[in-house]
């Protein structure tokens, strides 16, 4: 298709997935990947029991009527094969969710509640660098040893529950119908230092 090279086209009922590869060269290459995932509720989230949020100090209670979430993913990855066993990588990425479950505090609720409802939409876009070197390029002794990193910055954007956003804009009229993901960092960062050699001993740090 245009050059590229279609490795998997299959369809589970709904979950589609889709990953095409093109080769630019012998050391690069270049991938887009396209599929559709669900997210169900765990038990906690689902528990109607009161509970103490640490990270907030807050009484959370579960919501039995949680639906399950829908995501659509795009991903867009160049690769670079500098050696063996080497990568430079650059891709970027975008979800869009359907029915998000999002952290809210109940309105209904006496005393500072938090529970957990499905929203309208969410939509979450970001890139990633990632390299990995063979550390013999320093000295010879350190040819089993390689140095691996990864930078991403993820933007997300999500609908606020209805419930919660009549009661921001009673104080706010011009407060905005959205907010961060919860629980969504816009970075991460992973760092690796491996250690493997010809006798079959392999250990990651």
């Amino acid at each position: 298709i245009f050059g590229w090279r279609a490795k998997y086209i299959r369809q589970f009922g709904h979950l589609t997935f889709l990953n095409l590869n093109y080769e630019l060269g012998e050391r690069s290459k270049l991938r887009f990947a396209y599929n559709k995932t669900i997210a169900r509720p765990s038990f906690r989230e689902l528990a109607p029991f009161a509970s103490f949020a640490v990270d907030g100090g807050f009484v959370f209670v579960g919501n039995p009527d949680l639906e399950r979430t829908t995501v659509d993913n795009v991903d867009l990855r160049w690769e670079m094969y500098p050696g063996s066993g080497e990568i430079f990588s650059v891709s970027t990425f975008y979800k869009h969710f359907t029915n998000p479950i999002e952290r809210t505090f109940n309105p209904e609720a006496q005393n500072t509640e938090l529970t957990l409802r499905n929203v309208d939409a969410a939509t979450l876009i970001g890139t990633e660098l990632e390299v990995r070197k063979n550390l013999g390029f320093i000295t010879e002794a350190m040819s089993d040893f390689s140095l691996g990193a990864n930078f991403s910055y993820v933007y997300s954007r999500t609908d606020i529950d209805a419930e919660e956003l009549a009661l921001i804009r009673a104080n706010d009229a011009d407060a905005k119908s959205y907010r961060e993901m919860y629980g969504q960092s816009p970075y991460v960062v992973n760092a690796l230092l491996s250690y493997k050699n010809e006798a079959g001993t392999n250990a990651n740090v």
